[in-house]
């Protein structure tokens, strides 16, 4: 049987999305488990028995972002089903902190289903949020939503103007991230909020456990 914990914000945002359109509720759960799900852990870069590889430049004041060569082979393998129109999907993982400050840990990925698509564009629609609910209540539930995914095929990374009305009203909290891909060209880039902007991250860490 499910907790009644866990339960209770999906009843809400269920309600919540039959009256008000796609994806409306998707506040509700990452405001409740912001609140109660942050971690004190060591990031994978302090723990023995990982290899962590760093991107770019690691900004000193901004968040830190960690993701799993798991989880970047799962999102370019998605990207690649389909080169002619823009995919997406949810980023999983935790939000921790470590010696002061704060870090994501992103763990897997869920591929969306159910969008409109087109070749410039990608719309969550209200069967994509329910499917995306029941894996996290089903899968996932120690784990949280930490960001978005989508492609770019062939035509850079960037958030246009479509994505960023998708972060601000959707991934509004500051450790949200969002991660664009571009499978022709084979570019990748996080963006993520900093000082009430949406910024380009600097760099970032990828991981795999050692074995």
């Amino acid at each position: 049987m499910k907790d009644k914990k866990r339960n209770g914000p999906l009843s809400k945002i269920k309600n919540f999305m039959n009256h008000s359109g796609k994806g409306a509720g998707f506040e509700i759960i990452i405001e409740e488990k912001s609140i109660t799900s942050i971690k004190t852990k060591k990031p994978p870069c302090e723990e023995t028995g990982y290899h962590v590889h760093e991107h770019g430049e690691i900004p000193d004041e901004n968040l830190t972002i960690y993701i799993s060569i798991e989880t970047i082979t799962r999102i370019k393998k998605h990207a690649l089903e389909d080169t002619n129109r823009e995919l997406g999907g949810m980023l999983v993982g935790e939000l921790n902190e470590y010696d002061g400050e704060k870090y994501i840990n992103i763990i897997t990925s869920i591929p969306a289903r159910h969008t409109n698509q087109s070749g410039s564009s990608v719309t969550f629609t209200h069967q994509t949020w329910e499917e995306v609910f029941r894996t996290m209540d089903n899968d996932y539930r120690d784990e949280m939503i930490v960001g978005w995914y989508h492609t770019h095929p062939n035509f850079g990374i960037f958030l246009s103007g479509d994505d960023l009305f998708i972060h601000k009203n959707f991934f509004n909290q500051e450790w949200l991230v969002a991660l664009v891909v571009d499978p022709v060209r084979n570019h990748s880039g996080f963006f993520n909020w900093k000082n009430g902007e949406i910024i380009r991250t600097s760099g970032y860490y990828s991981y795999m456990k050692m074995e």
